[in-house]
């Protein structure tokens, strides 16, 4: 699902792990992307979708909360990948779907060389 500025899933089901010798509800929303530069806030929200309603009412939400701030890259300007958190660690070894990395991956220098391959090839259809 789409819209102008978030691609990817925007509702998902939580799963129950063990972490740290606590059992904690994750919401893990992996394929989520920002199309846009800038930097954001997302706001969750949690629903009960096997509460009946009355026909016409909306379902309200049973909770909710505002994350931290992320800030979103241009391609020119972004710092590179930081290395995975233990969390994401932990969760990719249980058989949720994440990227992982071991360590940080910085952005790649433009050499002198790739600089004129980039300014010679063509643009894409």
């Amino acid at each position: 699902m789409c819209n102008e500025i978030l691609c990817g899933s925007q509702s998902v089901s939580p799963i129950c792990v063990d972490y740290s010798g606590k059992k904690a509800l994750l919401c893990v929303f992996s394929d989520l992307a920002v199309k846009l530069e800038g930097t954001y806030l997302l706001r969750y929200r949690v629903f009960d979708i096997l509460m009946s309603l009355p026909s016409g009412r909306r379902r309200t939400a049973i909770a909710e909360c505002v994350g931290g701030p992320f800030k979103i890259y241009s391609t020119k300007d972004f710092p590179g990948l930081r290395a995975s958190t233990d969390l994401t660690k932990h969760l990719s070894y249980h058989g949720v779907r994440l990227n992982c990395r071991e360590s940080e991956r910085p952005r790649k220098q433009l050499t002198s060389r790739t600089k004129r391959q980039a300014v010679i090839a063509p643009a894409p259809l």
